[in-house]
Protein backbone atom coordinates (compact mmCIF):
# COMPACT_ATOMS: atom_id res chain seq x y z
CA UNK A 1 0.00 0.00 0.00
CA UNK A 2 2.79 2.18 0.84
CA UNK A 3 4.54 2.13 -2.45
CA UNK A 4 1.33 2.11 -4.28
CA UNK A 5 0.17 5.85 -2.12
CA UNK A 6 4.04 6.67 -3.15
CA UNK A 7 3.58 6.05 -6.74
CA UNK A 8 0.63 8.07 -6.87
CA UNK A 9 2.44 11.04 -5.10
CA UNK A 10 5.39 10.41 -7.34
CA UNK A 11 2.71 10.95 -10.61
CA UNK A 12 2.06 14.10 -8.78
CA UNK A 13 4.75 15.49 -8.85
CA UNK A 14 5.93 14.83 -12.07
CA UNK A 15 2.93 16.22 -13.70
CA UNK A 16 3.56 19.71 -11.67
CA UNK A 17 7.21 19.27 -13.19
CA UNK A 18 7.90 22.42 -15.09
CA UNK A 19 9.87 20.40 -17.57
CA UNK A 20 6.90 18.82 -19.10
CA UNK A 21 6.59 21.59 -21.12
CA UNK A 22 10.08 21.01 -22.97
CA UNK A 23 8.42 17.74 -24.04
CA UNK A 24 5.85 19.58 -25.50
CA UNK A 25 7.92 21.96 -27.52
CA UNK A 26 10.00 19.31 -28.52
CA UNK A 27 6.98 17.52 -30.01
CA UNK A 28 6.15 20.62 -31.99
CA UNK A 29 9.61 21.54 -33.18
CA UNK A 30 9.57 17.68 -34.38
CA UNK A 31 6.58 17.89 -36.54
CA UNK A 32 7.64 21.08 -37.96
CA UNK A 33 11.23 20.95 -38.45
CA UNK A 34 11.80 16.65 -38.77
CA UNK A 35 15.33 16.78 -40.03
CA UNK A 36 16.33 19.23 -37.27
CA UNK A 37 14.83 16.88 -34.37
CA UNK A 38 17.02 14.07 -35.88
CA UNK A 39 20.44 15.99 -35.16
CA UNK A 40 19.48 16.61 -31.60
CA UNK A 41 19.40 14.37 -28.72
CA UNK A 42 15.73 13.42 -27.59
CA UNK A 43 14.65 14.66 -24.19
CA UNK A 44 15.12 11.61 -22.04
CA UNK A 45 12.54 12.57 -19.29
CA UNK A 46 13.90 9.36 -16.69
CA UNK A 47 10.70 9.91 -14.34
CA UNK A 48 8.43 9.59 -16.93
CA UNK A 49 9.65 6.58 -18.30
CA UNK A 50 10.93 5.39 -14.45
CA UNK A 51 6.79 6.37 -13.59
CA UNK A 52 5.27 4.58 -16.26
CA UNK A 53 7.22 1.69 -15.59
CA UNK A 54 6.31 1.67 -11.75
CA UNK A 55 2.37 2.16 -13.33
CA UNK A 56 2.68 -0.49 -15.20
CA UNK A 57 4.25 -3.05 -12.52
CA UNK A 58 1.30 -1.74 -10.17
CA UNK A 59 -0.95 -2.34 -13.11
CA UNK A 60 -0.11 -5.86 -13.76
CA UNK A 61 0.10 -6.68 -9.56
CA UNK A 62 -3.71 -5.84 -9.87
CA UNK A 63 -4.63 -7.93 -12.65
CA UNK A 64 -2.68 -10.98 -11.04
CA UNK A 65 -4.54 -10.23 -8.06
CA UNK A 66 -8.06 -9.93 -10.07
CA UNK A 67 -6.87 -12.94 -11.88
CA UNK A 68 -6.36 -15.23 -9.04
CA UNK A 69 -9.24 -14.33 -7.14
CA UNK A 70 -11.79 -14.88 -9.84
CA UNK A 71 -9.29 -18.30 -10.36
CA UNK A 72 -10.53 -18.93 -7.03
CA UNK A 73 -14.53 -18.44 -7.30
CA UNK A 74 -13.92 -20.26 -10.65
CA UNK A 75 -11.94 -23.33 -8.92
CA UNK A 76 -14.66 -23.18 -5.74
CA UNK A 77 -18.23 -23.17 -7.96
CA UNK A 78 -16.45 -25.83 -9.80
CA UNK A 79 -15.90 -27.83 -6.60
CA UNK A 80 -19.34 -27.05 -4.98
CA UNK A 81 -20.61 -28.50 -8.40
CA UNK A 82 -18.91 -31.87 -8.17
CA UNK A 83 -19.89 -32.09 -4.54
CA UNK A 84 -23.22 -31.54 -5.54
CA UNK A 85 -23.41 -33.98 -8.72
CA UNK A 86 -21.49 -36.49 -6.35
CA UNK A 87 -24.44 -35.78 -3.42
CA UNK A 88 -26.76 -36.59 -6.20
CA UNK A 89 -25.01 -39.20 -8.25
CA UNK A 90 -25.30 -41.15 -4.46
CA UNK A 91 -28.82 -40.58 -3.81
CA UNK A 92 -29.63 -41.17 -6.98
CA UNK A 93 -28.02 -44.97 -6.79
CA UNK A 94 -29.27 -45.24 -2.92
CA UNK A 95 -32.25 -44.84 -4.29
CA UNK A 96 -32.31 -47.08 -7.56
CA UNK A 97 -30.95 -49.83 -4.83
CA UNK A 98 -33.55 -49.51 -2.78
CA UNK A 99 -36.31 -49.66 -5.59
CA UNK A 100 -34.23 -52.61 -6.62
CA UNK A 101 -35.06 -54.39 -3.36
CA UNK A 102 -38.54 -53.66 -3.03
CA UNK A 103 -38.83 -55.50 -6.22
CA UNK A 104 -37.54 -58.19 -4.84
CA UNK A 105 -39.62 -58.14 -1.95
CA UNK A 106 -42.51 -57.69 -3.76
CA UNK A 107 -42.19 -60.33 -6.24
CA UNK A 108 -41.48 -62.85 -2.81
CA UNK A 109 -44.70 -61.59 -1.23
CA UNK A 110 -46.40 -62.34 -4.72
CA UNK A 111 -45.00 -65.82 -5.05
CA UNK A 112 -45.66 -66.40 -1.73
CA UNK A 113 -49.35 -65.22 -1.61
CA UNK A 114 -49.86 -67.56 -4.40
CA UNK A 115 -48.97 -70.48 -3.03
CA UNK A 116 -50.45 -69.51 0.25
CA UNK A 117 -53.63 -69.50 -2.34
CA UNK A 118 -52.43 -72.40 -3.79
CA UNK A 119 -53.20 -74.20 -0.81
CA UNK A 120 -56.18 -72.54 0.68
CA UNK A 121 -59.39 -74.41 -0.06
CA UNK A 122 -62.24 -72.26 0.29
CA UNK A 123 -63.91 -72.46 -2.90
CA UNK A 124 -67.23 -71.97 -1.75
CA UNK A 125 -66.17 -68.13 -1.03
CA UNK A 126 -66.76 -66.95 -4.60
CA UNK A 127 -70.61 -67.55 -4.19
CA UNK A 128 -72.82 -64.97 -2.28
CA UNK A 129 -74.40 -67.62 -0.31
CA UNK A 130 -74.35 -68.37 3.75
CA UNK A 131 -71.25 -66.12 4.67
CA UNK A 132 -70.63 -64.32 1.62
CA UNK A 133 -73.72 -62.15 2.32
CA UNK A 134 -73.05 -61.18 5.65
CA UNK A 135 -69.76 -59.47 4.88
CA UNK A 136 -70.41 -56.60 3.43
CA UNK A 137 -67.52 -54.53 3.45
CA UNK A 138 -64.01 -55.14 1.84
CA UNK A 139 -61.98 -56.47 4.57
CA UNK A 140 -57.67 -55.70 4.63
CA UNK A 141 -57.20 -59.34 3.83
CA UNK A 142 -59.42 -59.61 1.13
CA UNK A 143 -58.07 -55.98 -0.14
CA UNK A 144 -55.05 -57.35 0.29
CA UNK A 145 -55.01 -60.27 -1.26
CA UNK A 146 -57.28 -59.21 -4.48
CA UNK A 147 -54.36 -56.41 -5.05
CA UNK A 148 -51.48 -59.11 -5.09
CA UNK A 149 -53.79 -61.05 -7.46
CA UNK A 150 -54.06 -58.43 -10.09
CA UNK A 151 -50.74 -57.51 -9.52
CA UNK A 152 -49.89 -61.09 -10.90
CA UNK A 153 -52.17 -61.23 -13.49
CA UNK A 154 -53.67 -57.95 -14.59
CA UNK A 155 -57.06 -57.00 -14.39
CA UNK A 156 -59.48 -59.51 -16.39
CA UNK A 157 -61.98 -57.78 -19.18
CA UNK A 158 -64.69 -60.48 -19.34
CA UNK A 159 -66.85 -60.53 -15.81
CA UNK A 160 -68.15 -64.77 -15.74
CA UNK A 161 -65.52 -67.48 -18.07
CA UNK A 162 -63.84 -70.11 -16.66
CA UNK A 163 -62.18 -70.57 -20.22
CA UNK A 164 -60.88 -67.53 -20.37
CA UNK A 165 -59.33 -65.06 -17.39
CA UNK A 166 -61.83 -63.27 -16.00
CA UNK A 167 -63.43 -61.58 -12.50
CA UNK A 168 -65.10 -65.17 -11.47
CA UNK A 169 -61.95 -66.39 -11.74
CA UNK A 170 -59.93 -63.38 -10.12
CA UNK A 171 -62.35 -63.67 -6.94
CA UNK A 172 -62.19 -67.97 -6.85
CA UNK A 173 -57.78 -67.26 -7.44
CA UNK A 174 -57.64 -64.36 -4.25
CA UNK A 175 -60.64 -66.46 -1.97
CA UNK A 176 -62.73 -63.36 -1.26
CA UNK A 177 -66.07 -63.20 -0.03
CA UNK A 178 -67.75 -61.40 -2.80
CA UNK A 179 -69.26 -61.42 -6.14
CA UNK A 180 -67.55 -61.36 -9.58
CA UNK A 181 -69.86 -58.22 -10.20
CA UNK A 182 -68.84 -56.49 -6.88
CA UNK A 183 -65.16 -57.44 -7.09
CA UNK A 184 -65.04 -55.64 -11.07
CA UNK A 185 -66.74 -52.50 -10.02
CA UNK A 186 -64.44 -52.35 -6.45
CA UNK A 187 -61.60 -52.02 -8.70
CA UNK A 188 -62.08 -50.15 -10.93
CA UNK A 189 -63.84 -47.32 -9.07
CA UNK A 190 -61.03 -47.54 -6.14
CA UNK A 191 -58.13 -49.44 -6.57
CA UNK A 192 -57.24 -48.50 -10.33
CA UNK A 193 -57.63 -44.94 -9.38
CA UNK A 194 -55.33 -45.61 -5.97
CA UNK A 195 -52.81 -46.77 -8.06
CA UNK A 196 -52.71 -43.87 -10.44
CA UNK A 197 -52.22 -41.69 -7.28
CA UNK A 198 -49.56 -43.66 -6.16
CA UNK A 199 -47.71 -43.68 -9.04
CA UNK A 200 -47.75 -39.63 -9.36
CA UNK A 201 -46.68 -40.08 -5.70
CA UNK A 202 -42.83 -38.97 -4.66
CA UNK A 203 -40.97 -42.13 -3.78
CA UNK A 204 -38.63 -41.88 -1.13
CA UNK A 205 -35.54 -43.56 0.08
CA UNK A 206 -36.05 -44.14 3.68
CA UNK A 207 -38.83 -46.41 4.76
CA UNK A 208 -41.17 -45.53 7.55
CA UNK A 209 -42.47 -47.23 10.51
CA UNK A 210 -46.17 -48.57 9.69
CA UNK A 211 -46.10 -48.31 6.07
CA UNK A 212 -48.80 -50.12 3.74
CA UNK A 213 -47.18 -52.46 1.59
CA UNK A 214 -50.20 -53.16 -0.72
CA UNK A 215 -52.85 -50.58 -2.59
CA UNK A 216 -55.74 -50.27 -0.19
CA UNK A 217 -57.79 -47.59 -1.71
CA UNK A 218 -59.82 -46.99 1.67
CA UNK A 219 -55.93 -45.44 2.88
CA UNK A 220 -54.18 -41.99 1.71
CA UNK A 221 -51.44 -41.87 -0.61
CA UNK A 222 -49.07 -40.81 1.93
CA UNK A 223 -49.49 -43.80 4.24
CA UNK A 224 -48.26 -46.03 1.57
CA UNK A 225 -44.44 -47.27 1.09
CA UNK A 226 -42.16 -47.95 -1.90
CA UNK A 227 -43.60 -51.65 -2.20
CA UNK A 228 -47.66 -50.00 -2.48
CA UNK A 229 -45.96 -47.92 -5.30
CA UNK A 230 -44.34 -50.47 -7.15
CA UNK A 231 -47.32 -53.31 -6.88
CA UNK A 232 -49.61 -50.02 -8.40
CA UNK A 233 -47.09 -49.36 -11.24
CA UNK A 234 -47.03 -53.53 -11.78
CA UNK A 235 -50.79 -53.37 -11.63
CA UNK A 236 -51.22 -51.33 -14.02
CA UNK A 237 -48.54 -52.55 -16.69
CA UNK A 238 -50.23 -55.70 -16.46
CA UNK A 239 -53.32 -54.76 -16.64
CA UNK A 240 -52.61 -52.82 -19.75
CA UNK A 241 -50.61 -55.66 -21.57
CA UNK A 242 -53.69 -57.74 -20.36
CA UNK A 243 -55.57 -55.24 -22.53
CA UNK A 244 -52.89 -55.81 -25.46
CA UNK A 245 -52.92 -59.69 -25.40
CA UNK A 246 -56.55 -60.12 -25.53
CA UNK A 247 -56.87 -57.20 -28.64
CA UNK A 248 -54.38 -59.10 -31.07
CA UNK A 249 -55.60 -62.44 -30.29
CA UNK A 250 -59.41 -61.11 -31.27
CA UNK A 251 -59.01 -58.21 -33.70
CA UNK A 252 -55.41 -58.63 -35.52
CA UNK A 253 -55.04 -62.59 -35.18
CA UNK A 254 -53.90 -62.42 -38.87
CA UNK A 255 -51.74 -59.64 -38.93
CA UNK A 256 -50.15 -61.23 -35.75
CA UNK A 257 -49.23 -64.63 -37.40
CA UNK A 258 -48.04 -62.40 -40.48
CA UNK A 259 -45.36 -60.63 -38.20
CA UNK A 260 -44.51 -63.71 -35.69
CA UNK A 261 -43.71 -65.94 -39.52
CA UNK A 262 -41.62 -63.04 -41.04
CA UNK A 263 -38.15 -64.35 -39.90
CA UNK A 264 -37.82 -60.74 -38.01
CA UNK A 265 -34.19 -61.87 -35.60
CA UNK A 266 -35.47 -59.60 -32.72
CA UNK A 267 -38.54 -62.53 -31.87
CA UNK A 268 -35.88 -65.05 -31.47
CA UNK A 269 -33.03 -62.99 -29.69
CA UNK A 270 -31.94 -64.46 -26.30
CA UNK A 271 -34.81 -67.27 -26.93
CA UNK A 272 -34.16 -71.06 -26.33
CA UNK A 273 -33.36 -72.85 -29.63
CA UNK A 274 -36.57 -74.55 -29.81
CA UNK A 275 -38.37 -71.44 -29.38
CA UNK A 276 -40.41 -71.04 -32.74
CA UNK A 277 -42.46 -67.46 -33.13
CA UNK A 278 -45.64 -68.67 -34.71
CA UNK A 279 -46.04 -72.00 -32.25
CA UNK A 280 -44.68 -70.92 -29.13
CA UNK A 281 -45.53 -66.67 -28.55
CA UNK A 282 -48.70 -67.86 -29.94
CA UNK A 283 -48.90 -70.26 -27.03
CA UNK A 284 -47.68 -67.55 -24.46
CA UNK A 285 -49.95 -64.94 -25.88
CA UNK A 286 -52.81 -67.50 -25.37
CA UNK A 287 -51.95 -68.75 -22.02
CA UNK A 288 -51.88 -64.65 -20.69
CA UNK A 289 -55.20 -64.64 -22.42
CA UNK A 290 -56.72 -67.88 -19.70
CA UNK A 291 -54.19 -67.67 -16.67
CA UNK A 292 -53.23 -63.93 -16.67
CA UNK A 293 -49.96 -62.13 -17.56
CA UNK A 294 -47.64 -62.86 -15.09
CA UNK A 295 -48.97 -66.61 -13.67
CA UNK A 296 -46.06 -68.11 -14.69
CA UNK A 297 -46.42 -71.87 -13.47
CA UNK A 298 -49.85 -72.05 -15.10
CA UNK A 299 -47.88 -70.28 -18.56
CA UNK A 300 -44.98 -73.29 -18.23
CA UNK A 301 -47.63 -75.80 -18.21
CA UNK A 302 -50.10 -74.47 -21.34
CA UNK A 303 -50.43 -76.53 -24.88
CA UNK A 304 -46.78 -76.18 -26.46
CA UNK A 305 -45.00 -74.44 -23.62
CA UNK A 306 -45.05 -77.68 -21.46
CA UNK A 307 -41.76 -79.53 -20.90
CA UNK A 308 -43.33 -82.81 -22.14
CA UNK A 309 -44.69 -80.93 -25.36
CA UNK A 310 -41.03 -79.16 -25.61
CA UNK A 311 -39.56 -82.15 -25.29
CA UNK A 312 -41.16 -84.00 -28.35
CA UNK A 313 -41.20 -80.92 -30.73
CA UNK A 314 -37.36 -80.51 -29.93
CA UNK A 315 -37.43 -84.29 -30.44
CA UNK A 316 -39.30 -84.59 -33.60
CA UNK A 317 -37.41 -81.25 -35.37
CA UNK A 318 -33.73 -81.30 -34.19
CA UNK A 319 -33.41 -85.45 -34.00
CA UNK A 320 -35.99 -87.21 -35.64
CA UNK A 321 -37.24 -84.80 -38.53
CA UNK A 322 -40.89 -84.14 -39.77
CA UNK A 323 -41.41 -85.70 -43.02
CA UNK A 324 -39.12 -86.06 -46.00
CA UNK A 325 -39.49 -82.26 -46.79
CA UNK A 326 -38.43 -81.14 -43.44
CA UNK A 327 -35.39 -83.51 -42.58
CA UNK A 328 -33.67 -83.08 -38.89
CA UNK A 329 -31.72 -79.78 -38.39
CA UNK A 330 -28.80 -81.84 -36.28
CA UNK A 331 -27.10 -84.94 -38.21
CA UNK A 332 -27.69 -87.80 -35.78
CA UNK A 333 -24.38 -88.89 -36.65
CA UNK A 334 -22.94 -85.93 -34.27
CA UNK A 335 -24.62 -88.15 -31.35
CA UNK A 336 -22.00 -90.75 -30.20
CA UNK A 337 -25.03 -93.13 -28.40
CA UNK A 338 -28.67 -92.87 -28.02
CA UNK A 339 -27.95 -92.12 -24.32
CA UNK A 340 -26.59 -88.92 -25.77
CA UNK A 341 -28.87 -87.81 -27.96
CA UNK A 342 -31.66 -88.18 -24.98
CA UNK A 343 -29.24 -86.38 -22.68
CA UNK A 344 -29.52 -83.38 -25.32
CA UNK A 345 -32.98 -83.34 -25.67
CA UNK A 346 -33.56 -82.99 -22.34
CA UNK A 347 -31.02 -80.28 -21.22
CA UNK A 348 -32.56 -78.20 -24.63
CA UNK A 349 -36.01 -78.93 -23.75
CA UNK A 350 -36.00 -77.71 -19.87
CA UNK A 351 -34.66 -74.62 -21.38
CA UNK A 352 -37.20 -71.79 -20.81
CA UNK A 353 -36.78 -67.80 -21.15
CA UNK A 354 -36.49 -65.88 -18.66
CA UNK A 355 -39.22 -64.00 -16.78
CA UNK A 356 -38.77 -60.75 -18.13
CA UNK A 357 -38.14 -61.91 -21.69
Amino acid sequence: MGVFLHGYGRCAQIISDPRLCFHQREQSVTADNPLAAEDKPKFPQPEVQQMNRLLIWLLSIEDAQRQKQQEKKEKSISDMQKINTLDQSQKLAAQRRQEAITWQFLHLDLMRHTVSLGNANVWHAIREEGTTKMIKEWSTAERQSICYVLSTRGAPLVVDSASQWSWYLLVSKAHVYKSAMRAQRYVYDRVLAKCKELIVKESSALSRPNEIQFVDPYQAAALHGAKAKQMAFLLLRRTQMYRTVSYLLQHERDELDNYLRSGDPGLTDHMPVWWCPWIHDVALLEGMLIHGVGSYLELHRHDALDVDAVAAFVRRVFVQGDGPQHPPVIDPVKFHSAAEQAAWVRDTSVQFPPVDM
